[in-house]
C-alpha cells in the first residue's frame, strides 16, 4: 500500500493579504484587521499583516493594545474585518484545490487539506511539484502567497506548513517524521495550547522530542485517558484521522450581501440569479444533479431566514433554478411584507449522479399502492 500524501496550505495573513490586493497602496505598511464591537478602540485583532506582526500585533490582541503598540508606526492602517470579501477570495482558492484533490477538506476560511495519494501514486517528489505549481496557481489567480506543507498525516503536514511561513513550502519525507518534530517547542504540536504548554514547561518539558519521551502512563497522570493517548501518540508524528469533506459538502450554497438593503423584489432577484450561476457551476464541476433548492434571506437585523423546495425531477439547469428561487423569493416577501434584505443566497441540495438519474425507474404494480 502506497504511503498518504497529504497537504495542507495555508494562505498568509488572509485578511490583511486580501486587503493589500483589494488596495495596492497598503503594501509595505502595518495592516491590522479588527472586528469591532462598539468604537474604533474597541474589540479584537483577527489578524494582522507581518509588517505588524513585526510591531508586536497579534491575533486575539484587543484593538486598544494594537493601537498602542502602533502608536509610532505613523503610516499603520486599521481596518474593520469584511467577511464577505474574504469569503469570495477564499471561495476561489477552494475552488481551485478541489479539482487537484483526490479527497478534500477546508479546515478554515484560509486552510484546507488535500489527499493526494492516488493521484500522485504516493510520490513525494511529485507533491512537492504539486506544491509549488498549487502556490504558483493560487498567486497568479488571487495574488496572495501561502505555505504549504507535505507529509504522510494531517497532524505533520499542518505542522510543516507552519514551518517556513510567509510562502513557504515544507516536505516532511517518510521515516523523517521524528527527526523534524523533535527539537521543536512543544507549543508547536497541533492543540496544545498555552495552558497545556505551561503545564508541560513546568515539568520541564521544552520540545516535542522530550515530551515523546515520556511514558504514556505520565501524560494520563497529567492530562487524563483521552488528551494523554493524543499526546503520546502525537508527538511521534502518529495521526490516522482522514481528510474528509464537511457536513455542508452535502449542498452548494452561495450567499452574497446586496449592494444597499432593500426589499425590492426586482433588485434581490437580480442578485440572486448571478448567484445561481455560480451555484450551477460548482454543481456542473462537481458533476451531479439536484432536487432540493434553498432561497436564504439575511435581513437588515442580521435574522437569518430559509424557503426551500423540493423538485420531483433532479436537474441542472439554470433556467429552472432561477426561476424556482425567484419564486421563493416572492413567496417569501409575502410573508414577510416590508423586511429590509441585507443578505441574500442559494443553495442546492438533494444530490443526483447522472448515470442513476438517466436510469428507468421500475413500472409500479397495483400493490405499490396498497
Amino acid at each position: 500500500m502506497a504511503l498518504r500524501v497529504i497537504l495542507h496550505l495555508d494562505l498568509d495573513s488572509f485578511f490583511a493579504s486580501c486587503e493589500e490586493q483589494r488596495n495596492p497602496a497598503l503594501k509595505g505598511k502595518p495592516v491590522v484587521i479588527c472586528n469591532y464591537t462598539r468604537g474604533l478602540d474597541s474589540g479584537a485583532v483577527t489578524t494582522a499583516n507581518y509588517v505588524a506582526r513585526k510591531l508586536g500585533i497579534k491575533s486575539g490582541m484587543p484593538v486598544s493594545f494594537a493601537r498602542r503598540a502602533a502608536k509610532n508606526a505613523v503610516d499603520a492602517v486599521f481596518l474593520p474585518t469584511d467577511i464577505d470579501y474574504y469569503s469570495q477570495v477564499s471561495d476561489q482558492v477552494m475552488q481551485l484545490l478541489q479539482a487537484y484533490a483526490d479527497a478534500f477538506e477546508p479546515a478554515s476560511i484560509d486552510e484546507a487539506f488535500l489527499e493526494v495519494t492516488q493521484r500522485l501514486q504516493g510520490d513525494f517528489g511529485k507533491a512537492e511539484a504539486l506544491g509549488r505549481e498549487l502556490k504558483a496557481r493560487i498567486l497568479e489567480k488571487t495574488g496572495l502567497t501561502c505555505s504549504v506543507g507535505i507529509a504522510s498525516n494531517k497532524l505533520l503536514a499542518k505542522t510543516a506548513s507552519d514551518f517556513r511561513k510567509p510562502d513557504g513550502l515544507t516536505v516532511v519525507q517518510p521515516g523523517r517524521e521524528a527527526e523534524f518534530l523533535a527539537p521543536l517547542q512543544v507549543g508547536k504540536l497541533l492543540y496544545v495550547g498555552a495552558k497545556t504548554e505551561e503545564v508541560l514547561t513546568g515539568h520541564g518539558i521544552q520540545t516535542i522530542g522530550q515530551l515523546a519521551a515520556l511514558p504514556l502512563a505520565t501524560l494520563i497522570a497529567w492530562f487524563g485517558e483521552s488528551r494523554g493517548h493524543y499526546f503520546h501518540l502525537a508527538a511521534q508524528g502518529l495521526d490516522d484521522s482522514p481528510v474528509a469533506p464537511p457536513a455542508d459538502s452535502q449542498q452548494i450554497s452561495r450567499i452574497g450581501t446586496l449592494s444597499e438593503n432593500t426589499a425590492d423584489f426586482e433588485k434581490i432577484a437580480a442578485f440572486t440569479d448571478k448567484l445561481c450561476e455560480d451555484v450551477i457551476a460548482r454543481a456542473r464541476d462537481r458533476g451531479v444533479l439536484f432536487k432540493s433548492i434553498g432561497f436564504i434571506a439575511v435581513a437588515s437585523d442580521l435574522k437569518a431566514l430559509t424557503r426551500n423546495k423540493t423538485l420531483e425531477e433532479p436537474t441542472e439547469s439554470l433556467p429552472i433554478l432561477q426561476q424556482t428561487v425567484r419564486g421563493l423569493l416572492q413567496s417569501f416577501l409575502g410573508q414577510h411584507p416590508g423586511t429590509v434584505l441585507r443578505r441574500a443566497g442559494v443553495r442546492v441540495a438533494g444530490f443526483v449522479d447522472p448515470a442513476a438519474a438517466a436510469q428507468p425507474k421500475p413500472q409500479k404494480h397495483l400493490g405499490d399502492f396498497v
